[in-house]
């Protein structure tokens, strides 16, 4: 392989790139709530090019930190180029950047099987499945056994929601601030559950034709357990079906027994596409730091 420079994205890049997710073979895309485009221009994004003389051979980028924790959301390999190499030097590159960061911990979903097989070589280390499951219209919903007050989510929940989501999840599950307003872009129906007039769970789905689609469901801890995310679960089905959801999915941790739980009593079936979840450890925390 000839000389290859490492750079950090400029907007003048930016055609570059899009090309090669178009017309290379090897890429990797996993966006939650940003077009390609969009999520390159995201302050804090971390993104790094590799150049063969005046051609693109790769890409690599990753998300803000977030409490340690990150995820490498985009990659991309020229099909003329080796793809271990071009993945080994990007790596090396990007890790200080994420150091200096505060990253410690970055996340993978290997939506893509071709990336796999370069993950372990990586120091990446396969962490558990994500598993989708899927209903149908008509299937049996359980009666609520409390009142739970159920609205649309507006601007000024967004903070609320980033709490009681960051409550809920540990990194690197955690919605960014960023998502959270995001998503109410592309979110169906955003909906907000109170308890005395408190935020205690929120919930983002989306619809395409006739697909519903549960992007993210979260209680506070202190409400687990109390009918909160069954109300929201139970009005966002309601609601999707109304509009003409012939069927609904939703992702949720293979570890997670508490939502499969959930989901299993609303008559979501494990339809069999599942993700593995890779992780790789950049850099140990220190008492300094995480005193």
């Amino acid at each position: 392989m000839s000389t290859i420079t490492v750079i950090p994205y400029q907007r003048k890049y930016r055609t570059p790139i899009l090309n090669m997710l178009y017309y290379s073979r090897r890429t990797h895309v996993h966006l939650d709530w940003d077009l390609p485009g969009q999520w390159i221009e995201r302050e804090g994004v971390r993104l790094l090019l590799a150049w063969d003389g005046g051609q693109l051979a790769g890409f690599m980028g990753v998300t803000p930190v977030l409490n340690g924790a990150s995820w490498l959301r985009m990659i991309g390999v020229s099909n003329k180029h080796d793809t271990g190499a071009i993945l080994t030097l990007l790596w090396n590159e990007i890790q200080p950047i994420l150091r200096e960061d505060g990253i410690h911990q970055v996340a993978l979903l290997a939506i893509h099987q071709w990336v796999e097989p370069y993950l372990p070589e990586l120091g990446f280390a396969y962490q558990e499945d994500v598993i989708t499951l899927y209903r149908e219209k008509g299937s049996a919903m359980p009666e609520l056994q409390k009142p739970v007050i159920i609205q649309p989510a507006y601007s000024e929940h967004m903070p609320q929601i980033t709490r009681v989501d960051h409550a809920a999840f540990e990194p690197p599950w955690q919605m960014s601030t960023t998502d959270v307003y995001q998503a109410r872009r592309y979110a169906a129906h955003y909906t907000i559950a109170l308890v005395n007039q408190q935020i205690a769970g929120f919930q983002i789905s989306t619809r395409h034709q006739g697909t519903g689609h549960l992007a993210r469901l979260a209680v506070h801890p202190s409400m687990q357990g109390k009918g909160v995310g069954a109300a929201l679960v139970y009005d966002l089905i309601d609601k999707l079906e109304k509009r003409g959801a012939e069927s609904i999915t939703v992702n949720t941790q293979m570890t997670n027994d508490h939502s499969q739980h959930l989901y299993e009593r609303f008559g979501f079936r494990r339809n069999g596409f599942d993700f593995p979840v890779w992780a790789a450890n950049i850099g140990a925390i220190t008492n300094e730091s995480s005193s």
